[in-house]
């Protein structure tokens, strides 16, 4: 690893890392609704310090990050995989104590709280099991409307109808409209029976 930070002094991602309260929130059903803090910038970190002594159950997924400064050494950082959200358990109680903090913007309401638990679940065990980068992206699945950005048909609109199979495991978060994924060796994917 160390090679590859003296390239250029660059940042670079190198794991994923969760951080819930109570631990193992991601891998268990919750006995009531997600809600989804939206937080104001830069707040994630202490509105979970927030929530936990509040006693309200709340999970964030984390990046680790490594930035070379020359003369200066290295710095790691832990800064939110998906930027701005918390997730957290609640009711309305614990929704106007969320906002209280002054620390977000919005609370998402979970329409369908299970299937957000099924892919907070897969996403952490993502993290979990995986130790190379992550990327988060939009979920483009077929039927989507994209907007090409790069090369000669950039500007262009379309929607998609079919993806090329690739060397990557992605979650999608369709409650977010995005998806993390991973790159991993295609020897270690294995096609499933529908």
């Amino acid at each position: 690893m160390s090679a590859m930070i003296a390239h250029g002094g660059k940042e670079l991602r190198i794991s994923g890392q969760i951080d819930c309260d109570p631990p193992g929130l991601f891998h268990v059903p919750p006995e009531r609704d997600w809600l989804i803090a939206h937080c104001k910038p830069r707040q994630e970190k202490c509105l979970c310090r927030e929530l936990s002594l509040r006693g309200i159950p709340r999970g964030i997924f984390l990046e680790r990050r490594l930035r070379r400064y020359p003369g200066k050494g290295t710095s790691e950082s832990l800064v939110p995989l998906l930027g701005g959200y918390i997730f957290c358990i609640g009711n309305q109680a614990e929704h106007e104590t969320i906002y209280r903090t002054e620390r977000v913007a919005r609370i998402i309401r979970v329409v369908d709280s299970n299937r957000l638990a099924q892919q907070l679940q897969m996403l952490a065990l993502l993290l979990e099991r995986t130790e190379g980068p992550m990327e988060v992206r939009p979920d483009i699945v077929v039927g989507t409307v994209v907007t090409i950005t790069r090369g000669t048909l950039a500007g262009l609109s379309g929607i998609v109808v079919r993806r090329k199979a690739s060397a990557q495991l992605v979650v999608n978060l369709t409650v977010l409209g995005t998806s993390v994924a991973v790159e991993l060796p295609v020897e270690t994917a294995e096609l499933l029976d529908a």
